[in-house]
C-alpha cells in the first residue's frame, strides 16, 4: 500500500502482479490525471463540468492553438491547471482571454521545467468550467468494490482566488444541509466505483453548486495534511488503520 500520491500507480501495478487487494491499475492511473478522471466520470454518466485537454510541448505556437480551442469549447469563467498537479499548484481562475493567455504561459513554464516527479507522468493541462458554490471533501473507505464507510463531508472554506490557496476547513460540515451532504456522499461513492478504486481509502473533493454536487477531483489515497488526525478526532475512525487492514485482506469494519 502507499500513502504517497506519486506512488499510487506503481502500488496498483505491484498489487495487480502479486494478486493483492488494491485499486484497479486503470483506476489508479486515471486518478493521477484530472483529465482522465473527468473523461471517465462523464462516460459513466456522472455530472461533469465542461473540460478540455491542453497539451504542452516544445512547440509554443501549437500549444497556444490548443489553448484557444479549449477556450472556445469551454468559455469563461474557467480554471486552468496541470492535469497531474497536487495541492492546487498551478491552478488559477481565468475570466477572459488575456487572463487565460497569461496563466497559460506561467503554468506551461511550471510543468515543463519543474523537477517535481509528479510531472514526469505527464505535463498536459486541463481547462475546465469554473464551479460556483461551497467546496467540500468526502473520505471513503472502499473494500471489494463497495463503500465500507463514507464519512460525512468536511467543509473547505472559500479559497483565496485566483490561485485557489486554501484558507481553512471545518469538520463536521456546517455549511451543507443534511440532504446536500447525503447527495455529496452518494456522488463520491459512485465516482470511486466508476473509476475502479476498489480497495483502499479514497479522498474526494467537490463543490455543491447551483446545479447540485459536482466533483473537482478523485484521489486514490488518503487525504494529506490534517485529514487523518481530524477524522480520527471527530469520527473515531483511523484511516491509516483502515488502509493497512484492507492491504492485508482483513475485513475493515470502521468504528463510527
Amino acid at each position: 500500500t502507499t500513502f504517497w500520491e506519486d506512488d499510487v500507480p506503481l502500488t496498483a501495478e505491484l498489487a495487480s502482479l502479486l494478486g493483492l487487494p488494491y485499486h484497479s491499475l486503470s483506476g489508479a492511473v486515471a486518478a493521477r490525471s484530472k483529465f482522465e478522471t473527468r473523461r471517465i466520470l462523464k462516460d459513466k454518466g456522472l455530472p461533469t463540468p465542461r473540460f478540455a485537454l491542453v497539451e504542452t510541448s516544445g512547440d509554443l505556437a501549437q500549444d497556444i492553438k490548443g489553448l484557444e480551442k479549449a477556450v472556445s469549447d469551454v468559455s469563461f469563467p474557467a480554471v486552468l491547471k496541470p492535469a497531474r498537479g497536487a495541492a492546487a499548484e498551478g491552478a488559477v481562475r481565468v475570466d477572459n482571454a488575456q487572463e487565460a493567455r497569461l496563466a497559460f504561459a506561467r503554468i506551461r513554464e511550471l510543468v515543463l521545467t519543474s523537477p517535481d516527479p509528479i510531472y514526469k507522468q505527464g505535463r498536459e493541462l486541463v481547462y475546465e468550467q469554473y464551479l460556483d458554490g461551497r467546496e467540500y471533501d468526502v473520505d471513503v473507505v472502499m473494500q471489494n468494490g463497495r463503500a465500507v464507510l463514507a464519512l460525512p463531508p468536511t467543509d473547505n472554506w472559500p479559497t483565496a482566488e485566483p490561485d485557489f490557496v486554501p484558507t481553512g476547513s471545518s469538520l463536521p460540515s456546517r455549511r451543507l444541509t443534511r440532504q446536500e451532504q447525503e447527495q455529496a456522499v452518494r456522488q463520491a461513492v459512485s465516482a470511486a466505483q466508476a473509476m475502479g478504486l476498489n480497495d483502499g481509502v479514497v479522498h474526494i473533493e467537490g463543490k455543491y453548486t447551483s446545479e447540485g454536487p459536482r466533483l473537482i477531483e478523485v484521489n486514490a489515497r488518503m487525504g494529506g495534511a490534517y485529514v487523518r488526525d481530524w477524522v480520527r478526532a471527530v469520527w473515531g475512525v483511523d484511516l491509516v488503520d483502515e488502509q493497512l487492514l484492507i492491504a492485508a485482506g482483513i475485513p475493515a469494519v470502521p468504528f463510527k
